[in-house]
């Protein structure tokens, strides 16, 4: 078995627990009355869809108020079955005086007038309100009023001859689009979003899983959860950025499972004050490992990796063996700032962006690489991009099985000149760049075959347009760079790269409407002189986020 490897990633080691899997933290809101306040003082960018239908119910009053305050409807709307009177102009209270079901009954109505067609015992006002619920504006509603009636300014006898348009079983394509309209508005808002932050996870692009971030009563972050995993615990200090201190001893172990050479990996971590023993040691491994395990039918699979580790070794970073658990002194503080931008795009959601971390390796924190062990002497600052992507679990919805285009915005975070070290006077501090650009998803399934092409184009912020023809597939043939960087310090080699890892997620109102998606990629090139398959020169991270066209 080949030796076993600390990342001397500092915040793959933050996320003891995890393994080779992959993930991160992301960043999210769950709506509450305090979700303006988390956004503004957190950084986080995801849409309140709660706020939002409150929003569009209070603006559809306000324009059905203009509409009938400069208009006589005193008149009865003619439909097949029932004739009805009028309703008397709302009472422009506060928002907060409505209630959830005022606004969940408003929905349903329109839903039923404007899609169902179901117009019995329905008023001159019922119908302005159905209108202006699904989007359109006061002077929308009276252009189309007037051109379904040849420019009739009878606002009575438009509706009239709308709400019969409306009923017929061959309608115009104007109709029809208003139809098409108020389904998509009514499956997004037509009822309050309930969901809860366990059901939110994202992940990305360095190991430990999936990730949330928890809320305290007042709508403020308290901590970053992993959640198939130990929980780890950061503090906020404002502004989007969360700091964890580490000091203890992290213990490692990677397990043979086949004859071909796979194997995974996992580690746990024990505070200074721990005094674990080898037996807790080993179950805390035992876990952390099975958490990278699927289909493990009758406990299989976990019996025979308990049986390997009942026959390891435990022992210290200066004693390398191949089949033993490598523990290391750990000591140092984890800074990170979320950079996100779901709200920039408007997604419901979901949401993607950067991490960009920050760390300091305090004296007698232990680095280890292959057989390079290097005790730290001085404190070493560290710095690196990360992404996530991802949105509220029950919101995921079926990979597309029809031919479908999304467009939205892409974030990128390159991390350059990391080498390899052996001490301290041989640290070169990485340095960072952030681009910002467009992004386009196609999906396609001519002959039965699904492909998922991605293009992030950067060239308007002097770097290059990234596309990836499958976002299925992780191969190199599978990305490809164009153009230029107008910065030479962040400019890639050809041929010298790896693709290394990507995500793709799609989110909707139900199980079969993507509406949106976010996703991750991530591209490393190598030094030529490096020492080992950890160590990068240039590291390409993209977030993304799109909209369906």
């Amino acid at each position: 078995m080949k030796k076993i490897a600390i990342l001397t990633s500092v915040l793959a080691l933050a996320a003891c627990g995890g393994g080779s899997g992959g993930g991160a933290p992301g960043a999210i809101v769950t709506p509450t009355d305090n979700v303006a306040l988390v956004a503004k003082d957190s950084g986080l960018t995801m849409v309140d869809i709660n706020a939002t239908r409150a929003a569009n119910y209070k603006q559809a009053l306000e324009t059905v108020q203009s509409i009938e305050a400069g208009h006589d409807i005193t008149g009865a709307v003619t439909v097949s079955r029932a004739s009805v009177t009028q309703r008397q102009s709302i009472n422009m209270a506060k928002l907060s005086d409505y209630t959830t079901d005022d606004i969940d009954s408003a929905y349903q109505a329109m839903h039923d007038i404007l899609v169902g067609g179901i117009l019995d015992n329905r008023t001159n006002h019922d119908v302005l309100f159905a209108l202006a619920l699904s989007g359109m504006t006061e002077s929308d509603i009276i252009n189309l009023l007037k051109s379904v009636n040849n420019g009739n300014v009878n606002l009575v006898e438009n509706i009239r001859r709308f709400v019969e348009i409306l009923s017929e079983d061959e309608k115009t394509d104007e109709i029809d689009k208003i139809i098409e309209r108020a389904t998509y508005v009514y499956k997004d808002f037509g009822k309050e979003f309930k969901t809860t932050l366990e059901n939110a996870k994202f992940r990305g692009n360095f190991s430990g899983g999936y990730f949330t971030f928890v809320f305290d009563e007042n709508g403020d972050i308290e901590s970053m959860k992993q959640i198939d995993g130990a929980e780890e615990t950061f503090a906020t200090i404002g502004g989007g950025r969360f700091q964890q201190q580490k000091k203890g001893t992290e213990y490692r172990c990677e397990v043979l499972m086949d004859e071909q050479g796979n194997s995974i990996d996992a580690g746990v971590f024990f505070a200074e004050n721990e005094k674990p023993s080898e037996a807790e040691i080993k179950e805390r491994l035992l876990d952390a490992l099975c958490e990278h395990v699927q289909n493990d039918q009758n406990g299989a699979v976990r019996a025979q990796i308990k049986a390997t580790l009942d026959g390891m070794n435990i022992v210290g970073y200066d004693n390398w063996c191949d089949d033993c658990i490598i523990s290391a002194p750990v000591d140092y503080s984890d800074t990170f700032l979320v950079e996100s931008r779901g709200k920039d795009l408007g997604l419901k959601y979901s949401d993607f962006g950067l991490l960009i971390e920050s760390a300091i390796m305090h004296p007698g924190h232990v680095d280890v690489d292959g057989d390079d062990v290097t005790e730290i002497d001085k404190e070493i600052t560290y710095h690196e991009h990360n992404v996530f992507a991802g949105g509220y679990e029950a919101n995921e919805v079926n990979t597309p099985t029809t031919d479908m285009t999304f467009s939205g915005l892409a974030y990128a975070g390159v991390t350059t000149k990391r080498n390899d070290w052996t001490g301290t006077d041989d640290y070169q501090e990485p340095e960072l760049a952030q681009y910002d650009g467009v992004a386009t998803l196609s999906v396609s399934t001519a002959d039965d075959v699904l492909t998922q092409k991605l293009a992030t184009d950067f060239s308007g912020d002097g770097w290059y347009t990234i596309t990836v023809d499958d976002m299925g597939a992780t191969n190199n043939a599978n990305i490809h760079f164009s153009g230029t960087s107008k910065n030479p310090d962040f400019a890639y080699k050809t041929g010298n790269g790896d693709f290394e890892d990507a995500g793709l997620k799609y989110y909707g109102p139900d199980a079969d409407t993507p509406t949106e998606a976010v996703g991750f990629i991530q591209y490393v090139e190598r030094d030529i002189d490096a020492q080992s398959d950890s160590d990068w020169g240039y590291k390409v991270d993209v977030a993304f986020g799109v909209k369906r066209d």
